[in-house]
């Protein structure tokens, strides 16, 4: 088969024509030019319209597939309420249900409508035959049998895994019209495929659905399958608030929704599971933007399928059990709930952690697909920045993105994800190699550490590999353990490794740099300092209870050393948090009595810095000629809250983290005075804000993870950082501000 050129704004089609299961595949190909669907459906009610629609006692739900579900909550006692009914229908019936039902997509208009294949290549050694029809009318039956066209049809070979899926979703005897990567560009076009994967995430936008084939039926995944439907069917979640409720059409009596109920399932059931979502498909880099951008999509596994949506709510409701079985790996259904999740959870997501969630676990053959394979889930001005270039060397891929991102945000947010520890691509320290395995399993969020600055750097253009950007140097390494391992057995991990990081008893009664207790500051440090005191609402313990460490499970203190090797028990959540933020990591202390975690490759005499723009603390090493290489981010306890350049903050004030009103689950930080009981957006540290004004802000996808904006009240500038946190204001506070060359 010869491909004839794209014109336009034209893709290829593939019209997958009828035929058994055995017949040799046969297709269409023809241009047709590439359109945005029309909705001409019905507006429904918002959520906010149909409350106040509602009886006494009644509240409405946005669900995640889009529904809405009401709940009836029923007094048990002035004060006390439980929930007592619930419904997919208004409980008042003269409503019409079409004003508050999901929308039907059968008004959704489609120029030419065509479901797009997300689907995993595999190798493309062995390759299958399909046979290539030239009719270019769309009415016109061709025989499935290749020797009657032999004069007209064309050849085409294609991988296993994909001539599979082909055959398994071919129907009997109606044309199917498909988008196909692999067949509907042209590979050996070099322009034509960077011109098409520009135009990716609007192909899968612009579908009718998107059909995932995970691959041929086996190791039980229809039994996987099964589970999963049943399970959507038994619990809904909240879109907004994350809760589950019972589903109204459950048919499990004795299930309840509450986070500690287990779920009555065989071992056969949970290793069928866990074979099936670690799948190639789950750790294919591509998947993210062909699945986050689908209207509608549908997974197939041999013949066997299940809705996304459905997909969607099991994982949810897997991973907000209490405790999972050793048979399926909890860290894996986070990251498939979250791959599944709708986009509009996550559509106005800062840029730097949709690089984070869709690098974790994920795979591609090119590496630098791991920018270009992202840039659909990315907000179009920050998307005008990148232009794609196969032909350029890998570092310069990710330079240029880093240097686009450094730009648009002011931050030096993707300076936290680099680390020496790992690298395989010759990009500079302050980089991130993308395609590098990531040697922590999870950051220390939530630090402030340069409070709401923007960064100031200088990038030079004679020598593009250098940063020069502001910051703060606050202490130097002394000594450090070896890292903490990843184990799987919670026994070997806690016992072996954590317990025998403790400092002897001389170092544990004293007293910690900041001025309190050594062992509360080390208690602190072991948690990321991750406690109900400081996150609120979040499910942490109070720091009362994690000082006593009253679990067999204990990490520090009397507890821990009373454990001479008893079995350990379940983990709780926040247990199995606290492990992640410390795998991979070192423990470390600082000549200047500081204590903390750092990342692999970390040495004696590395330097913790606060960089402005950059809410971790950052470890550099300096060269012979001054400049300096990035290590990695880390957690030093006592140089969060923008302590390093605005020094502690004043007795019985500290930081308290929220969740956003955006409903992405993102951090608000506000600052509380115990004392008086005062919460408040302004730091007590900081002078009056002069021309300046705070002013609210809807975030975008264009923002930074930490911001706050202000307004000049003479000129009307907007800024999305403090204007008392620059280097000349610092300077003028007597802080110690210099530029660090980074290389």
């Amino acid at each position: 088969y010869q491909y004839e050129d794209l014109k336009g704004n034209d893709i290829r089609l593939v019209t997958l024509c009828p035929g058994a299961f055995n017949d040799d595949i046969v297709i269409r190909i023809s241009h047709v030019p590439l359109s945005a669907p029309r909705d001409h459906g019905p507006k429904r009610m918002t959520l906010e319209e149909v409350a106040e629609t509602l009886p006494p006692n009644w509240a409405v739900y946005e669900v995640f597939d889009g529904r809405y579900l009401f709940v009836l909550y029923s007094a048990a006692s002035p004060n006390c309420y439980f929930l007592s009914s619930l419904s997919w229908a208004h409980p008042d019936a003269s409503l019409a249900m079409c004003l508050y039902e999901k929308p039907s997509r059968g008004h959704v208009y489609h120029k030419h409508k065509y479901e797009a294949l997300s689907y995993v290549w595999g190798s493309t050694d062995s390759k299958e035959s399909v046979f290539v029809d030239p009719s270019r009318s769309a009415n016109v039956l061709v025989s499935t049998s290749p020797q009657d066209q032999e004069v007209q049809t064309r050849s085409l070979g294609i991988g296993k895994n994909l001539a599979s899926a082909l055959r398994h979703l071919r129907h009997l005897d109606t044309e199917r019209t498909l988008w196909i990567d692999a067949i509907a560009v042209n590979q050996d076009d070099h322009h034509e495929r960077e011109q098409q994967v520009q135009r990716m995430a609007d192909i899968y936008r612009f579908a009718h659905r998107v059909v995932v084939w995970l691959g041929v039926e086996g190791q039980a995944s229809k039994l996987a399958l099964s589970t999963l439907k049943h399970l959507a069917n038994e619990i809904v979640t909240d879109f907004h608030g994350g809760y589950p409720f019972k589903s109204p059409t459950a048919v499990e009596s004795d299930w309840s929704s509450h986070r500690n109920f287990a779920l009555p399932y065989s071992q056969d059931i949970w290793q069928a599971l866990d074979n099936l979502i670690r799948r190639d498909w789950f750790s294919r880099l591509w998947v993210w933007q062909e699945i986050k951008l689908a209207e509608e999509a549908i997974f197939h596994c041999g013949h066997d399928q299940i809705p996304r949506l459905a997909f969607h709510q099991a994982m949810l409701t897997l991973e907000s059990q209490a405790v999972l079985p050793t048979d399926i790996n909890r860290s894996q259904v986070l990251r498939t709930r979250s791959l599944l999740s709708p986009l509009k959870s996550s559509v106005n997501w800062p840029i730097s952690i949709t690089l984070w969630n869709t690098h974790v676990g994920m795979k591609c053959q090119d590496p630098r697909d791991y920018v270009y394979g992202v840039l659909g889930l990315l907000p179009a001005r920050f998307r005008d920045r990148i232009s794609l270039n196969y032909d350029i060397a890998v570092g310069k891929v990710y330079l240029d993105f880093v240097r686009a991102h450094i730009e648009h945000l002011q931050r030096l947010e993707m300076l936290t994800q680099s680390y020496l520890h790992g690298r395989s691509i010759d990009t500079p320290s302050w980089v991130p190699d993308f395609s590098a395995l990531l040697s922590i399993r999870r950051q220390v969020s939530g630090q402030l550490a340069a409070e709401f600055s923007c960064s100031w750097v200088r990038f030079d253009e004679d020598q593009p590999s250098i940063l020069e950007t502001d910051g703060v140097q606050c202490a130097v390494v002394t000594s450090l353990s070896q890292p903490v391992p990843e184990f799987d057995d919670v026994k070997d991990r806690l016992k072996h490794t954590i317990r025998a990081l403790e400092p002897d008893h001389s170092v544990m009664s004293g007293i910690y740099i900041i001025g309190e207790p050594f062992s509360v500051a080390y208690a602190r440090t072991l948690c990321g300092n991750d406690l109900d005191e400081r996150w609120p609402h979040y499910g942490f313990p109070t720091l009362e209870r994690w000082l006593c460490q009253a679990s067999s499970n204990a990490l520090f203190g009397q507890s821990a050393t009373a454990l001479d090797g008893q079995d350990d028990t379940r983990l709780e959540k926040f247990e199995r948090q606290y492990l992640s933020l410390l795998e991979g990591r070192s423990y470390m202390s600082t000549k200047e009595g500081y204590i903390g975690f750092a990342p692999k490759g970390a040495t004696a005499g590395d330097v913790f810095c606060v960089l402005l723009g950059c809410d971790y603390p950052m470890l550099l090493r300096q060269q012979p000629n001054g400049s300096f290489v990035v290590v990695g981010e880390c957690y030093v306890y006592g140089l969060n809250d923008g302590a390093g350049l605005l020094g502690p903050l004043p007795r019985n004030w500290r930081v308290q983290i929220f969740r956003e009103s955006s409903g992405l689950c993102l951090e608000l930080y506000r600052f509380y005075d115990a004392h008086t009981g005062m919460l408040t957006d302004e730091d007590p540290r900081l002078g009056p804000l002069g021309d300046w004004e705070r002013i609210d802000h809807t975030r975008t996808g264009d923002d930074p993870v930490i911001f706050q904006f202000y307004k000049h009240k003479v000129t009307g500038e907007t800024i999305n950082s403090d204007p008392r946190m620059t280097p000349e204001a610092l300077r003028a506070r007597g802080v110690d501000v210099r530029t660090f060359r980074l290389v």
